[in-house]
C-alpha cells in the first residue's frame, strides 16, 4: 500500500475517492482537469451508457465514467500488477459493474466483441501502439453501437490520427503535451 500512487475520482457518487495504482513510469493516468473536460463533454451521454476503457492503467477514466452514471464499463490492460490494483479499487468501491480483463487491447480488439458499446476511452501509454489501427479495428469488428462517442487521448507529437470514415470529430483540445479528442460515431458508413 505504502508503494502505490494515488488519484481522485473527481465527479459523480464516488467523488472524492482515491484510487490506488503501482508506480510505474507507463502508468499515466489522465489528470483531473482533462478528465473534467472529456466528462463535461459527455455529459448527457455517460447516464447508461455501456463503456470500454481499453488501456485501463490506474483505471480513473472507467470509475470516473461509473461514478457519473454508465451501466457498465470493461477495463482492459495487459499488466498483472496494474491488474491487481484495478480490482483492489472495484473492491473498495463495490464495483459490482466493471468487468476487468487481463489481455493485450490490440488483440482483443482484432476479434468481435461480447458485447459493442456506446463509449469506449482509447488512452493508450504515449508512442507505443497504432492509434489508428486500434480505432479501424473498433470498426471493422464492430465494438460500436451506432452513434457511440469515442475519446482518444493522446501525445501532441504523435503523428496525425487517420479514423474511420464514419466517425466525426465532435471536440478537440491540445494542453501541453496532450492531444484530448471526442469523436461521435454515425450507425451507417458513408
Amino acid at each position: 500500500m505504502k508503494t502505490s500512487n494515488r488519484i481522485r475520482i473527481i465527479g459523480g457518487h464516488w467523488r472524492s475517492r482515491h484510487l490506488r495504482f503501482a508506480p510505474t513510469k507507463s502508468l499515466r493516468p489522465s489528470g483531473d482537469r482533462t478528465r473534467e473536460r472529456v466528462f463535461n463533454w459527455l455529459r448527457e451521454k455517460i447516464i447508461g451508457a455501456q463503456c470500454i476503457d481499453l488501456f485501463a492503467g490506474s483505471g480513473a477514466l472507467a470509475f470516473e465514467a461509473l461514478s457519473r452514471g454508465a451501466k457498465s464499463c470493461l477495463a482492459v490492460d495487459n499488466d498483472p500488477q496494474t491488474i491487481g490494483w484495478l480490482r483492489y479499487n472495484s473492491n473498495r468501491l463495490r464495483a459490482q459493474n466493471l468487468t476487468i480483463v487481463e489481455s493485450d487491447s490490440c488483440l482483443l480488439v482484432a476479434k468481435p466483441p461480447m458485447q459493442p458499446a456506446n463509449i469506449v476511452f482509447l488512452d493508450p501509454p504515449f508512442n507505443t501502439y497504432s492509434i489508428t489501427e486500434l480505432c479501424q479495428e473498433l470498426e471493422t469488428q464492430q465494438w460500436l453501437l451506432p452513434e457511440a462517442m469515442i475519446y482518444v487521448e493522446s501525445s501532441r507529437t504523435e503523428a496525425d490520427l487517420c479514423t474511420p470514415e464514419n466517425w466525426m470529430l465532435w471536440r478537440h483540445k491540445i494542453t501541453g503535451r496532450v492531444d484530448i479528442r471526442l469523436y461521435r460515431r454515425s450507425g451507417t458508413k458513408p
